[in-house]
Formats: C-alpha cells, structure tokens, sequence
C-alpha cells in the first residue's frame, strides 16, 4: 500500500500519510517550500519524507525540508513546446530511487529513448526492473495500451487501450488477460462515452473505472466497480471526485480526491 501522497499547495509540496482518517481531510505532515517560477507539473515525496521531488517542462528537482536543492535533473534540450507534454517523477518504494519519465518525442526533443508501462502514443509496453546499474526490460506485445495499476498483491495489473474502448486485467508478470470489458459492456454506448485511463484497485479483488461522456454540452464522469474474482459488474461508485483523473486507490479498500480547495479527502468503501 502507498504510504504517502503530496499536493501542491500554496506555493509548495504537501506530504500526507494516507494512514490518517478516513471519511475526511488529510493533514499535511510536511511542507516542503518550492522555490521555483516555472509552472509544477508533478510531484513526490520520499516516504521516509526527508525529501520531496517536483517535474517542470524543463527540470526535475529534488528538495530538502527548507526547499534547498539537492539535485537537479535538466531536461535537455530545453522544449520550446509550452503544452502538450507533462514530465513526471516519483520514489520508489524504498525511496532510494526516483523514476523520471521525460517525453521526448511530445516535447520534440526528438523519439522517446524508453517509454516504460506508458502506451497511450502506440509505443512498445515494457515491465523494467534494476539489477544493479543495469536496467532489464521485457516487451510486452501490445503497442496500444496504457498501464492504470497495479494490484496491491502485485498478481495483476490493469490497462485501457488507447482508443479508450475497453479495459483488460492481466497476470502479472506474463501478462495473460484474466478478464475484459468494453464501454459497452457497462450500458454505455462507445464513441458517446469512452473509458478514461484512470481508476485503479481499492483492494486485490475490486477495481475501479472510469468513463467519461458528455451530454447537452456537458462533460460527466462515473466511477464503476467490477469484482475481478467473479467479473460481476457492481454498480456506479460514488466517488466524490472532481473529474475523472481526481481518484486515487489506495488497494486498502480507500481511496483519495480533492477537496474544493485542492486538499486530499479520503474515503472507505461501506461494504
């Protein structure tokens, strides 16, 4: 289970320790102050908290308690494009590493190097692990598929095909298809409404998806359960979110949304 999630707030990185209430608002538990102009695209805190790291279209930067740098990550070329690619940073779960995606081909620094468990752009999809200072890779077959989760047991995992039509569970690390659902398949019509690629797993059995539509001019979003044991389709989940992307599982039986003012709220399921 993740221990920590951050916001950026008021001009810094918030820590939380996802292990406080439930049914109500996080308290933050460290503030780590940025000292930057450039618009904070993501961020991260280190779990044992001694460190936060935060993404720009230009650098990542690691920073202590008092917003000192510890170091700095350039992403050269520097990109002239001021939208449409979003680098991203998070620690690993020992928190002795921090795992940086840069979207080169987006940012037209030229083609993505390695594109790691991200297949939205129709890229290979790979599962990566270190072995010292070596990475090893495995490819899986896909090219159309954009990785959600994983579960918190580590046996399965979750992806949306880029056309965002359906979404599959997988074995992990073989990545057979355990089970696969369309838009349809939930009473909804694909090409109206489309599977986001969001949601994840509360626990190792239940998941949560997300589609997304629009009706009169207005854009919807709906959270829906799926028992993975059985495949039985549990009904719309009240999820409390802003939008679609505003839902992260914890794989407790919790998950965390914003508040109105940003601030992180976390929710149990009542059965």
């Amino acid at each position: 289970m993740k221990l920590t999630t951050s916001r950026y707030l008021d001009g810094g990185v918030y820590a939380y320790q996802v292990s406080g209430s439930v049914d109500g608002p996080l308290e933050p538990i460290a503030i780590y102050p940025v000292k930057s102009e450039d618009e904070i695209l993501n961020h991260a805190v280190a779990p044992n908290l001694d460190r936060a790291t935060y993404a720009t279209r230009h650098n990542v930067v690691c920073i202590d308690h008092d917003g000192s740098g510890i170091w700095r990550y350039s992403l050269e070329p520097r990109s002239a494009r001021s939208s449409g690619h979003s680098p991203s940073c998070v620690f690993s779960l020992d928190g002795n590493l921090v795992w940086v995606y840069r979207p080169d081909a987006m940012a037209d620094r030229g083609p993505d190097m390695l594109v790691v468990g991200e297949g939205q752009d129709g890229v290979r999809f790979y599962r990566a692990s270190l072995t010292g200072d070596d990475m090893n890779l495995h490819p899986y077959e896909w090219i159309d598929r954009f990785l959600i989760d994983v579960a918190p047991d580590g046996q399965s995992f979750m992806t949306v095909d880029h056309g965002r039509e359906d979404v599959a569970f997988h074995v992990f690390p073989s990545g057979e298809v355990i089970s696969h659902l369309s838009v349809d398949d939930f009473g909804y019509e694909y090409g109206e409404s489309f599977m986001d690629w969001s949601g994840g797993f509360l626990d190792a059995d239940r998941v949560i998806v997300s589609i997304v539509g629009e009706t009169d001019n207005q854009e919807w979003h709906h959270h829906h359960s799926i028992d993975l044991r059985t495949g039985i389709l549990l009904g719309r989940l009240e999820a409390h979110s802003r939008d679609s992307y505003d839902f992260e599982a914890l794989g407790d039986g919790t998950w965390i949304v914003s508040d109105p003012g940003g601030k992180p709220v976390r929710y149990r399921l009542s059965n």
